[in-house]
């Protein structure tokens, strides 16, 4: 599965690239990005349908999971679709917003809502709106994240590998082939992709890509929670570099008074390269600091003792990194 579809993913960008009339929009560059020349945009395209197609592999072969299934591919092809337009007609906020709301609503209503949230080993349960609304606005959430986060060339493609074959992992350990399988097509879609977006990129993801991958995260989180009970911690962590300079830097803005809902260069990734960090350096150093985090996850999901070191560990990891950041664009700021 990992390697077919690979191929499959691989092939569509390669003739997309070679004909992208009508298809691929181009990122114009202004003073807010890390790149400094037009670039395509939109091989979330060759992700999207490489994606569905092993869902639908996967529908034939395990009749049982056409739920989850069918609604995780329809989800992430409405993601797909939303982000295509925004890519060639720049959709407004709240056009974005309101199809990303009724796409959450809808999964979470077929799905069902978190009722009950391990975390670190602690359980909370939830009354049923809150359960609603909270996965409701998680889904939202990973979906915007994963597009706040994609600015570099290679960063959320790779970071998207890893975390696919992790979860792949997880799912075997509870036994579920169809979303083990289903797991490592996404890391094999991505796979295809990384080859043309790695630095220097000659196309983006694109939002086509991003809005997508956010979903296919969110709804992989919502699963693993309510059919095994994996910890909410873990998704946490697995997901924590992004997560963490997502969340932490919207904070901040919400704090400072600014409007956060216009674009910015201010996440750390972003901070980094404006201070020399180069993207293929960047990328690297994320995955090896994203392994580390994973690591830390599957302690987690495994339950081993003592379960809120695992979260601890990984939030004081990342506020240290995050204090690196500071002081190294500062020391390069003064160096200028």
């Amino acid at each position: 599965m990992l390697v077919c579809v690979t191929i499959l993913s691989f092939m569509i960008i390669a003739l997309l690239i070679r004909n992208p009339s009508g298809k691929l929009a181009v990122d114009h560059p202004n003073d807010r990005s890390l790149h400094g020349k037009p670039t395509l945009k939109g091989a979330g395209v060759a992700i999207i349908v490489s994606i569905v197609a092993a869902v639908s592999f996967l529908l034939l072969s395990y009749s049982k999971m056409y739920v989850f299934l069918g609604t995780f591919g329809c989800c992430v092809a409405a993601m797909g679709v939303l982000g295509w337009l925004d890519d060639h007609r720049n959709l407004e906020i709240r056009v974005r917003l309101l199809t990303q709301s009724i796409v959450s609503v809808a999964a979470i209503g077929i799905l069902g809502s978190v009722s009950e949230l391990s975390l670190s080993g602690y359980t909370l349960y939830l009354w049923l709106p809150v359960s609603l609304i909270l996965s409701i606005v998680f889904l939202i959430w990973m979906t915007n994240l994963y597009n706040f986060m994609d600015g570099a060339d290679g960063f959320v493609s790779s970071q998207s590998i890893l975390i696919s074959l992790v979860a792949a992992y997880w799912f075997f350990i509870h036994g579920d082939t169809a979303v083990m399988l289903l797991c490592a097509a996404i890391g094999g879609a991505t796979t295809g992709v990384v080859v043309f977006n790695w630095a220097p990129a000659r196309v983006f993801l694109g939002d086509t890509g991003s809005l997508a991958l956010g979903m296919t995260f969110g709804l992989l989180a919502v699963y693993g929670i309510t059919r095994y009970d994996i910890s909410f911690s873990a998704f946490l962590l697995l997901y924590g570099l992004l997560l963490y300079d997502a969340t932490v830097t919207l904070a901040r803005r919400v704090l400072m008074g600014e409007r956060f809902w216009n674009a910015h260069s201010t996440h750390y990734y972003q901070r980094l390269i404006r201070a020399g960090i180069s993207h293929s350096k960047l990328a690297i150093i994320a995955l090896g600091v994203s392994l580390y985090l994973a690591m830390l996850a599957t302690l987690d999901m495994l339950s081993i003792k003592p379960e809120p070191l695992w979260l601890i560990i990984g939030v004081i990891s990342l506020s240290i990194l995050a204090v690196i950041t500071n002081r190294y664009e500062r020391v390069r700021r003064s160096e200028s």
